[in-house]
């Protein structure tokens, strides 16, 4: 049991989402349930919800996590309720419940530190201070919490720069500090944390994380570029990008990463967080396509997709997506109406959307008094 969960960790640590990762925890739980031993339970399961959520099966990730917390109940250690709180609030995120995860997220990142010091080593997992703030960033940016967001992010980075373990350091950046740099439109920020991503990520001895390092670089060239260059480097991107986790990331950097794979998770269900982006994103295409009426409804689907998560922020670009359009369509009186329920509902923070919005609506306010 010990040595199949030993080996679950050291696969992934030298080679990446190879399949042991799954099959040795795998067998590690069924051991581990057959002689009682709940705190083996609960490693085997940290890895199995690890290695679904790699492969971006939110659904069965969230059953792993919803597993992990009936066994902490009764553990005899009581500091696995605190993973058991970050790892809800990552399965809770990942098929897009955003404020359930928010509690989790929250009440895992105010346990004190004394408390969870020794989980990294004990646990063979990230570490739960930088990890837990890494869950909640990303919680409360689409939200509409953004201010707040990128505070906790870059707590978590420099957390995790002080205790020098470059997995730890990668986790955060990749997962929140670098999107969600991209997502307010700050690339003085997404350069920083790419730098980052690309120093503490050269070493280390496979490819998953220098791989989110050549992506996140080519996506912050993109808006260096004239758009027929950008054309080409998008071609570029997406034909590396065959994971699914990447692509459902990816498509909520750029309208223009909607490709595929997305658009068959889109179909099937699977797309989880992503879902209002991916919707948009195939809303901006079929407006680059001439398909007006399509377009309108796939942005209609990623606002409605959106208000259902609680997920504000991409509910706000949806609806600039609309107002955009109907305002083209000389529509302006219902980009008006579409703008100004958003802003009316804003958070406390919008970021730079938000801010879009409220121009918007000024100009189309003057627009619609003239008429």
């Amino acid at each position: 049991m010990k040595l199949r969960l030993a080996l679950g960790v050291a696969v992934f640590n030298a080679r990446g989402t190879a399949p042991t990762i799954a099959s040795a925890p795998a067998r590690a739980l069924a051991i581990a349930e057959k002689i009682g031993a709940t705190s083996f339970q609960l490693c085997a399961l940290w890895q199995l919800t690890r290695e679904r959520y790699l492969h971006a099966d939110y659904r069965r990730a969230l059953e792993f996590c919803e597993r992990f917390d009936s066994v902490a109940k009764v553990a005899a250690d009581s500091r696995m309720l605190v993973v058991r709180d970050r790892l809800m609030a990552l399965g809770l995120f990942l098929v897009g419940r955003l404020n359930e995860a928010r509690g989790f997220a929250e009440r895992a990142v105010g346990h004190p530190g004394t408390f969870v010091r020794t989980l990294h080593m004990s646990f063979n997992e990230y570490d739960h201070r930088v990890a837990s703030r890494s869950h909640l960033a990303r919680i409360l940016w689409p939200l509409g919490l953004t201010r707040r967001a990128t505070a906790v992010a870059e707590e978590g980075v420099q957390e995790a720069l002080k205790l020098g373990y470059a997995p730890t350091i990668c986790y955060i950046l990749s997962n929140a500090a670098i999107p969600m740099a991209f997502w307010s439109h700050d690339l003085v920020s997404a350069g920083r944390y790419i730098g980052l991503l690309k120093e503490h990520s050269a070493d280390l001895p496979h490819g998953y994380w220098p791989l989110w390092s050549q992506i996140y670089e080519r996506v912050a060239d993109l808006e260096q570029e004239p758009k027929s260059a950008s054309l080409r480097h998008i071609d570029a991107i997406m034909a590396r990008v065959t994971n699914p986790l990447f692509a459902d990331m990816l498509a909520t950097l750029r309208a223009d990463f909607v490709g595929e794979i997305v658009w068959q998770r889109l179909a099937a269900g699977d797309s989880g967080w992503s879902t209002p982006e991916a919707l948009r994103g195939l809303g901006c295409l079929a407006m680059r396509q001439g398909d007006r009426e399509k377009a309108r409804a796939l942005f209609l689907q990623s606002m409605t997709a959106a208000r259902i998560q609680g997920a504000f922020s991409w509910e706000l670009r949806g609806g600039l997506s609309l107002a955009e359009l109907c305002a083209e369509e000389g529509r302006e009186n219902e980009a008006f109406v579409v703008l100004t329920r958003l802003c009316e509902r804003s958070a406390e923070d919008g970021g730079r959307d938000l801010h879009r919005a409220r121009q918007m609506l000024a100009s189309l306010g003057k627009k619609v008094e003239s008429l």
